[in-house]
């Protein structure tokens, strides 16, 4: 960077062409400057050289966030804000060829049109390395490294690592070993290791599901649920052949290297490396270049590729079903299934799965197909008579479920008729007595109206009756 001492400008490209000129308004505190890779945190207002403001996070009330050096923003922002301290603010004056170039950003900004930016750094944190994006594992470059390469899985790498915990250096060490297959450090390790490039120095922080967990480590002093530092610096590494580089019998070479692996795992106890083995296995054993009716060198090839692949599974069934993982117990037999449709194992291990997830009518089937393989096997046998028990006692449970919810249901229509009868004879007594009320009411009304015809008829008082019908007229 130059200054510029007329205008107070430091020019920020590389080749010095003026194309990045930045005008520090508020100096920043500290003396650290935001590593490439890490999230950093900023308020900008990009205008035009008019003063036509196109774009502004403060108008929005919302900052702005990206990830430095990763090509997620215009090349004078990668540049100036990778100069900056926290708290700074600037003014950048961009050239066009390091902002929108000729073809401008339509309609807000022209062709070759030159910006000016005022951006102020907030903060910064380091890029997440992780593959459920959990913010587990934060990374901050410390020195770059060279060349664009990586290391890949199986890759043998040379590290030196310093780890600390609240400041103090609890681990010092340089390590030689080969990614996806040693387990010595904690996984953040590794998991760092396959971002880095040849000579990059580094800077993580692990949360306790990728460090030591809840359990801490005693050895270093370090209690439970720590998150923890590491200093990494990738000295060298040399890069496995990738699957698809190999050919048949480099993959199968390998596959059964990765088998012969699993099974020092399994054997340790150590079920979730196997698993990791295993899986490898099967991406070597992901697709074959010979010819199912080729050669004989070509059958004999893909017979022992067929054999290494169920063994892939069945032992990775076997794993998950030491886990209780048994959901993928299940999927791993019913590819070796698929495979091997008179696999013993296969169908003993899905049983086993199923068995473990109460599962019964599956287990079943699963344990009858061993049985119709291997009559003599007597674990499949011992496990259908514990399974068909087990299914006779969930249909006895559910007998007496619908027996008591059949009860119960009985019970409640027969109150609801008590209830529908006793409504009935109250209805009829309420009828009976309505009808009681109206015979009386109808008999006190036919007295009354008699009298009263007595007193509106004439009576005879020695004089003759005026009716036209009397005989006396």
């Amino acid at each position: 960077m130059v200054m510029d001492a007329s205008s107070n400008s430091i020019d920020l490209t590389p080749s010095q062409d003026g194309g990045v000129l930045k005008v520090i308004k508020k100096e920043g505190f500290g003396e650290e400057t935001a590593p490439s890779g890490t999230k950093v945190i900023v308020h900008y207002t990009g205008k035009l050289t008019d003063g036509t403001v196109f774009d502004s996070s403060v108008t929005r009330g919302d900052k702005f966030t990206f990830n430095l050096g990763k090509g997620q923003v215009i090349k004078a922002w990668d540049l100036c804000v990778a100069s900056m301290k926290r708290g700074e603010i600037c003014e950048v004056t961009c050239a066009s060829k390091y902002a929108y170039g000729k073809r401008g950003s339509p309609p807000k900004i022209p062709p070759n049109a030159t910006l000016i930016f005022e951006i102020e750094l907030f903060d910064w944190e380091g890029e997440d390395i992780t593959e459920d994006e959990d913010r587990g594992i934060l990374k901050e470059i410390v020195t770059e490294g060279i060349d664009d390469q990586t290391p890949n899985d199986g890759a043998s790498v040379e590290i030196s690592i310093v780890g600390t915990y609240e400041g103090k250096v609890f681990q010092e060490k340089d390590a030689k070993f080969i990614i996806g297959e040693d387990v010595e450090f904690i996984p953040a390790i590794y998991t760092a290791a396959k971002t880095m490039k040849k000579n990059e120095c580094c800077k993580i922080v692990v949360k306790p599901q990728y460090g030591f967990g809840q359990d801490g480590k005693e050895e270093f002093g370090i209690p439970g649920n720590a998150k923890i530092e590491y200093k990494i610096t990738m000295n060298e590494f040399v890069r496995a052949k990738e699957t698809w580089e190999m050919d048949d019998n480099e993959r199968l070479t390998g596959a059964l290297d990765y088998k012969d692996k699993g099974a020092a795992s399994v054997k340790a106890g150590d079920y979730l490396h196997a698993i990791a083995m295993y899986d490898k296995v099967i991406d070597h054993l992901d697709h074959h270049e010979a010819k199912e009716d080729g050669s004989d060198d070509d059958k004999a090839l893909i017979q022992k590729w067929y054999t290494a692949k169920v063994a892939a599974h069945l032992n990775s069934a076997l794993c998950h079903n030491k886990l209780k993982q048994h959901t993928d117990a299940v999927e791993h037999c019913d590819e070796a299934i698929k495979m091997d449709p008179h696999s013993e194992k296969a169908y003993f291990r899905r049983g086993e799965a199923f068995y473990a997830e109460r599962v019964w009518d599956h287990a079943k089937s699963s344990f009858q197909e061993v049985l119709k393989i291997n009559c003599n096997n007597k674990a499949a046998t011992n496990f259908l008579s514990k399974t068909i028990q087990q299914i006779k006692l969930q249909r006895k449970k559910e007998l007496a479920t619908f027996k008591g919810m059949f009860d119960k249901f009985v019970k409640e229509d027969e109150a609801d008729d008590i209830r529908k009868q006793i409504e009935l004879q109250k209805e009829r007594a309420k009828a009976k007595a309505e009808k009681r009320n109206v015979e009386k009411n109808v008999e006190s009304g036919d007295a009354s109206d008699k009298t009263t015809e007595k007193e509106t008829v004439p009576m005879e008082t020695g004089g003759c009756c005026s009716a036209p019908s009397c005989e006396r007229n």
